[in-house]
């Protein structure tokens, strides 16, 4: 006869059940390009927040001006159910050809802010809006020589981005 020493109400189940990823289209926001195909991770999740990455492609051609753009971002997001504030720092690199800037390659970075639907439990649709804060930037080939490694245009440099996405999470 064979006894058990754990019952099986002392193992817990996992109740978080969320979708781990979400692949989703996103209009501006991070990327700066409204065209944007993004891929997010839920990396740890706990009962009332979890920390993701995401990353993504995007590319914008107007007017003789191309601009491709990588971003990528960790964040944290809060909620115990449908509905979540997102949290923080984005990272762009962008390489954009046109007259107005010397050096097309650079990197922002800055805090980012965001509202977030998305199921608590299994896939369904997503939906986020938010605003990033791009508050530095890094010239990676400046043809400049006397401007250090912020740019001679800093403050130019400083803005937001808002956007708008919508995808699936599964």
């Amino acid at each position: 006869m064979t006894f058990s020493l754990f019952s099986q109400n002392n193992v817990k189940k996992d109740t978080l059940n969320r979708a781990k990823n979400t692949v989703y289209y996103e209009f501006f926001g991070i990327s700066g390009s409204p065209y944007s195909l993004q891929y997010d991770r839920v990396i740890y999740q706990a009962p009332s927040y979890y920390i993701n990455v995401s990353g993504g492609f995007g590319f914008y051609n107007y007017g003789g001006s191309k601009k491709y753009s990588f971003p990528f971002s960790i964040n944290s997001t809060t909620g115990k159910k449908n509905n979540h504030f997102e949290f923080g720092l984005a990272f762009i690199y962008k390489n954009e050809e046109n007259q107005k800037y010397t050096n097309p390659n650079v990197i922002f970075f800055g805090p980012k802010l965001g509202y977030k639907y998305q199921k608590r439990h299994g896939s369904g649709v997503f939906v986020k809006s938010g605003v990033n804060f791009m508050l530095g930037t890094i010239h990676l080939q400046s043809k400049k020589t006397d401007c250090g490694l912020f740019g001679c245009d800093f403050l130019d440099n400083l803005f937001y981005l808002l956007g708008v996405s919508v995808g699936y999470s599964f």
